[in-house]
Parts: C-alpha cells; structure tokens; sequence
C-alpha cells in the first residue's frame, strides 16, 4: 500500500510541477456561501436531517425539512464538505468557493455502505438535456452493487432486474429489451459509442459472457428503452451509457474484494493536492483453477479472465479538465470432449481494449468537450486437434468533439460531430474428419474498412414551469454500404405538482455489421435497418414512492435476416440450409406497457415492475410471420433491499418471465423435440429465479470490513435455455434443442476498505 500511495503522490507531483497553477494565483478573499439541497439517490425524496460538515472547520448544518442547507462565512477557494445520513454512503464533495458570491449545489446521497461519493450537480438554473426522456432508467453504485451478484461481479446483468428486460440465460451477460436483441442495443462508455465490452468466447453462440467491468469502477449506469437522444449513436432499439467513476480528490482509499469465483482490488486518490484525481482497479477470475482443484480430472468448461480499469481526471484551470478513461481485458475459456468432432472447441482467447481521452473547457456559457478514443477486440479459437477454428480482429478510432450553451435561461443548445474509422477482418473456418484427424472443409473469411462520420443537434426549451420540449436530429454516413441517414426525434415533457407526463418519438436507424456485407453470407447491396419509437410514460411521485405507467410502440422495417439459414420441414421433407445470405427482409412491431413502483418506505427500498409485450415480424421475401426470438408476453421483476441495525441488509431479487420462443422450426410433442414448417410456434418453459444476498459491514480502526452472502436460484428451480441443435433426418426429431441453466448456487465474499 505504501509502495501505491508513494507512487500516487510522486504522480501527483509531476501533474502539479508540469501543468499551470491557477489555484495559487487566486487572490483571498474574505469569504462566500455554499448551499443546497441534499436528495436520495434513488427516490429523488429530500434527505432530512444529514450532517453537512466543512472539513477543517468547526462549520456544521443539519439539512431541513425539505433536504435544504446554507453554509456562510467561508473561506474563498476549494473547500471539502463532508455529508452523512444514517443508512446512506457518506459524500465528500469538494466545492470552489467564490468571495461574495453562493455556490449553488445538489447532492444525491447513495442509500447502503457503499464508497465515498465526491461528485455533485452544480444547478444551472435550468432542466438537463434529459429530463424528458420517457423510457430512461438508471442504476447508480449502490444499486449496481447490490445487483450485481456476488459469484459473477457483473453491471449487465444487474440491468436483467429492469422493466421490460427480457434474460432468460443466466450464463449470458446479454439482454433483450422489448423484443429486441442485443445486437440492437447500442452501447457507450463516457459518451462514445463501442461495442459490447465482454469476456466471452467470439463465433461461437453457446458459451457464456461476463463484463469487462468491475462495478466499483462504475459511478453509474443508464438504460433507455426507446426515443432517446442519438448524441452516441444509433441503433433499432434500445441504447446502454455506463461511465467510470472519478477516484477520490480527498485522500488516498483502497478496497479488495474476493469471492468464490474472482477477486479485485480498487485503489484511488488525489493528484497535486486535489486538483486532479486516479482511479485503478484490476480483477481476476480464478474459477478455471477451483474447478481443477476440486477435481483434477474434470473436463468442465469454464471461463477464466482479467481485467482492469483506470481513469485520471485533473483541472489544468478552473475551466478546463483533462480526462482519461481505459478499460482492458483478456478472457481465456478451455473445454475438452472425450469424443471430439471435427470442429470441437478446445481453447479461446479474446481480448477487450477501450480508451477515450478528452478535454473539457468551459467559456461563458458553453462547454466544450473534445473526445478521442480507441478500440480494440480479437480473438483466436483452437479445436480439438490443434486446427485454427477462427480468430478475428476489430479496431476503431474515433474523434468526437460536443458543445453545449444556453442562450437563455430557458434554452439549452447542443450539438457535436464524430468521426469513426472502422476495420474489420476476421476467419471463421470448418473441418471434416478424416482418419485420426481433420481436414479443411470450408471458410468464411472477409477484411474490411469503414468510415463513419456523424454530426447531431438538439435544443431543450422550457417553454413554461411546467412544460420542456426537446427536438433533436442526427445525420450519418457509412462508407460500407454507401448510405446516409437523417434521423430527427423529440421529447416533451409536462409537470403538475407531483405528476408528470412525458412523450418521446422519433427514427432510428443501424448500418449493417461488417459481416453481413463482406462475409461469406454477406450481401454487398444491404441497406440500413429502420424503426420508428413512440413513448408516453405517465408518473407520479408520492410518499418516497415512484409510480410509473408507459406505454410503447415500435415500427421495424427493412430488418436484416439471414435468409434459407435454418433448417426446417417442407410437406414430409426436411430441407438443410445451403445458399445462406443476409437480406433486408423482415417488417415488424412491438408494442406494451410497463408498469413498475420503486423508492424506499423507512429500511425497505427497491422496486416491483410488471412488463407486457408483444413482437413480431414478416418476412417479405417469404411471405411467412413469425414472432420475435425474443417475444415475452409476461415480466415480473421484484428487488428489495431491507437495511438491519448493526450494518446489516437483506436483499431479494425474484425475475420472472413467461419466456420466448425456441428459436427455428421447432415443435415439441409429447416430451420430443421434431422439425415442423413454422418458426417460433414453440416456447420455453416458464422462467422463475429467486436470489437473496446479507451483508454486513464492521468498521475497524478505521478500515471498512463487508461480508456477503448470496444463494442463486434459492428454490433451485430447474429453467430452461437454448442449446445447441441437431436434426436426424430419418426421424426429422430433434436434438440438443434446451439444456437445464443454473442451478442452486450459494456464495461468499468479502470487501476490505483501507485509506485515509
């Protein structure tokens, strides 16, 4: 620990030595004001009664009735306050005080144990960029902490718990949001668009996946289910933000974690006496060694990783910022069959690279942001007999500089533009047996490159008290298929005391993936998908309680399917893929209302949510209709969290969903599998699972102990999900159609915090 904080403070050394010093050059004055309001992070509910401390000082108010404060006669320049609630995280928010003016503030406390929070929203004057989003939800750290499970430290699959999320394979990171899949749910880190970041075994769909993200790094995580802003990006259905959290400005801190299955540790501290902050975490999976030790012999697959994350921030002037963001890892997975096939997995490897760097400048009332980023994926697959299965390479580079400004103090402007450079190659190869070994029988091979600029705009009006409307539109490009895009939205939002209505619509469109044009199924004239978001979502926040009700609508067109690809039953004859190829050929719509009630009522918060949707789609080409993969009628999703005395909590999670059709031609009768002529008249059974957690800190001489407990699937229940299939032609039944997911799974872990 020495060894890290001596390192921090050399680093801190040469940041203050190498950049201006603006602080130092401040004149004295005597003193100003800061005040506030202090709320609960997940309700939105004024904090009544916490402790608002001035570090250094005999300062202290306690906060009123309606979560407000007011601190006089402080020095001018930064100052440390310090913010404590009982059954909340405490908060050290570092606050520049002007002489004779009031520094103006909002501070969300994080309900639960959980890390010092050092980051606050100074009030403009004015509603945010997104406060009329209709289907937006976010978990901030406590609730990425509490959800993320202890066995798989994973911030994706705390996103299973949502309102209209749809996980029915509990060894995949990977979600749907109504009806549609993950490859159309966008994704970014800190405003720029990447791919999914994930350890997971690439051209193959039957294993499993994991973040590439430590949930401590994490200061928070966003889902928006549809009709949002395309500042990132687009896609045809939903869009994920997460963004890593800024280490302590205050004082050096460190935690480690250990589970049954992977341990981290976090460390974090000022740089240059404050001016600047660093946070670092690295996290390693050891599940592959347990197994091995368990049984020496075991032939079980697993899927071993490490990962880190880091992230600097320091103000070279009071308005300008220098940030710097990295997340990397690598994921190996080994599985042995004793009875190998040609195109047996045995080893994989993948690797994740992502980093954004940027400068952020304020001047007058326009902020500016300048963004670069880099990324990277790949992966190499290995059989059974040595022969090279595939491997793959991704790289993007981008340049993406956003400003804001407020013309007036009812209107906001903002806008940017991006450049993107996209390239691509990858190898997916086949094997035949022949004698005691194999033999080449076929390949998939395509090396491409793409260019993708972008520019949008959006203006947020508030045209009354009660009344924010919010249109916007984005323009792109793509250079692999040659097409331009157009696509405006807008969002409107009405208050009435506790009410609130809210509106959104707008198109949204997603360049094809390299693959579908170049490779050996790809087709060179393919167009952009297209589909058309509607959102009305009514609210109402009472007694600490959030009540929501929405409704949507979405109008797919032109969706890309790969055509003659499944094998399915014509008359008596079953008929095999054989001149496979993408076309833009499905036309579709899903529609449903999502119900849900969160907050907190004394010790118990958390939230119960109530899904209902419908999607699915025509194929053009063939005239047939189908419902969506990923079409569940029913989702019922109940998290609670209930806080002990002594630092203890209980938590539960029960996910419900009356699932979604086996994917392909596939009929079941009388317990066997058969092909049939349709698609998707078949579903998996029921889903149910119940997980429950405890925990409970201990505080010893100044360092932070939390132990976990958790059991998965409490009831052990037996879900099922997709496998996998075969076909034997002379019976047409099928094989390997479903496999059993995860059983009862009890786990243990611990956190041990440390630092100044």
């Amino acid at each position: 620990m020495r060894c890290v904080r001596a390192l921090g403070n050399l680093i801190g050394v040469l940041v203050f030595w190498l950049a201006p010093s603006v602080v130092a050059g401040q004149a004295t004055s005597p003193t100003g004001s800061i005040q506030g309001i202090v709320t609960d992070s997940m309700t939105g509910a004024s904090v009544t009664g916490a402790l608002v401390r001035v570090d250094g000082t005999s300062l202290f108010v306690y906060t009123s009735a309606d979560g407000t404060f007011r601190l006089d006669a402080l020095s001018a320049g930064a100052q440390w306050l310090d913010v404590s609630h009982t059954g909340y995280g405490r908060a050290r928010p570092r606050v520049l005080v002007r002489a004779g003016q009031i520094a103006d503030l909002t501070l969300a406390l994080v309900p639960g144990a959980t890390p010092y929070l050092e980051t606050v929203d100074v009030r403009p004057g004015a509603n945010t960029a997104d406060v009329a989003a209709p289907s937006a939800r976010t978990l901030d750290a406590s609730q990425l902490e509490a959800l993320r499970g202890v066995l798989a430290d994973d911030p994706f699959r705390a996103v299973h718990a949502l309102p209209g999320v749809t996980a029915g394979d509990d060894f995949r990171s990977e979600f749907s949001i109504r009806g549609s899949d993950s490859r159309h749910l966008g994704m970014s880190m800190d405003g720029i668009a990447i791919p999914w970041p994930l350890h997971a075994v690439r051209g193959r769909t039957d294993t499993g996946s994991i973040a590439v993200i430590n949930s401590d790094a994490l200061d928070r995580l966003t889902l928006e289910s549809g009709s949002y802003a395309q500042r990132s990006g687009t896609r045809t259905g939903g869009w994920i933000d997460f963004s890593l959290r800024d280490g302590s400005r205050k004082a050096f801190d460190m935690r480690a974690s250990a589970s049954v299955t992977n341990a981290s540790v976090l460390a974090e501290g000022p740089l240059a006496g404050g001016r600047g902050a660093w946070l670092g975490t690295v996290r390693r999976s050891y599940l592959n060694w347990l197994l091995h030790q368990i049984d020496p012999e075991t032939d079980a697959a697993a899927l071993g990783f490490l990962d880190s994350q880091s992230r600097v921030v320091f103000d070279l002037s009071g308005t300008q910022q220098l940030q710097m963001s990295v997340i990397a890892g690598r994921a190996g997975y080994d599985e042995h069959d004793e009875t190998p096939g040609a195109n047996s997995l045995r080893d994989a490897d993948s690797h994740t690279v992502v980093v954004t760097a940027g400068l952020r400048s304020i001047v007058a009332n326009t902020m500016l942001l300048q963004r670069v980023g880099y990324v990277s994926q790949g992966f190499d697959n290995t059989g059974e007999f040595s022969q090279p299965l595939g491997e793959g390479r991704v790289r993007e580079w981008i340049y993406n500089v956003g400003a804001a400004t407020r013309v007036s103090s009812r209107m906001l402007v903002e806008g940017g533009v991006e450049v993107r450079r996209q390239h691509e190659s990858r190898v997916l190869r086949s094997f035949a047996r022949q004698g005691s070994g194999v033999v080449p029988a076929g390949e998939d091979a395509f090396d491409g490159d793409s260019w993708l600029p972008a520019a949008h705009a959006q203006l947020t009006w508030q045209v009354s008290p009660s009344l924010v409307v919010s249109p916007g539109v984005r323009v792109a490009h793509s250079s692999l298929v040659d097409e331009p895009t157009i696509n405006p939205w807008m969002q409107v939002l009405w208050r009435h005391g506790r009410f609130d209505v809210k509106a959104g619509a707008g198109e949204y469109p997603q360049f094809p993936e390299f693959d579908q044009v170049l490779g050996a199924t790809g087709t060179r004239t393919l167009g952009a998908e297209r589909a058309a978001h509607v959102d009305l979502t009514l609210g109402a926040t009472m007694g600490g309680l959030r009540w929501q009700a929405a409704g949507y609508y979405r109008r797919e067109r032109d969706m890309i399917r790969l055509e003659d690809s499944e094998p399915v039953l014509f008359g008596d004859r079953l008929v095999m893929p054989i001149a496979a190829a993408y076309e833009n050929a499905l036309d579709g719509s899903a529609r449903g209302v999502e119900l849900s009630v969160e907050g907190r009522v004394r010790a118990l918060s958390g939230w119960i949510s109530y899904a209902y949707g419908r999607a699915s789609y025509t194929d053009r080409l063939t005239g047939e209709s189908f419902w969506s993969d990923y079409d569940q009628r029913h989702t019922i999703n109940l998290v609670g969290r209930y806080r002990l005395p002594k630092a203890m909590a209980l938590g539960m999670k029960w996910r419900y969903g009356s699932n979604v059709p086996v994917g392909g031609y596939y009929l079941q009768r009388d317990g066997t599998w058969f092909l049939t002529d349709r698609r998707n008249v078949s579903r998996f059974p029921t889903y149910s699972r119940v997980d429950v957690r405890a925990d409970r800190v201990f505080t010893l001489r100044g360092s932070r102990v939390t132990l976990f407990a958790e059991v998965l699937n409490l009831f052990d229940r037996t879900n099922l999900g997709p496998s996998d299939p075969s076909i034997r032609a002379r019976t047409l039944e099928a094989v390997r159609v479903t496999e059993t997911l995860m059983p009862r799974v009890p786990a243990v872990g611990v956190t041990i915090g440390f630092g100044s």
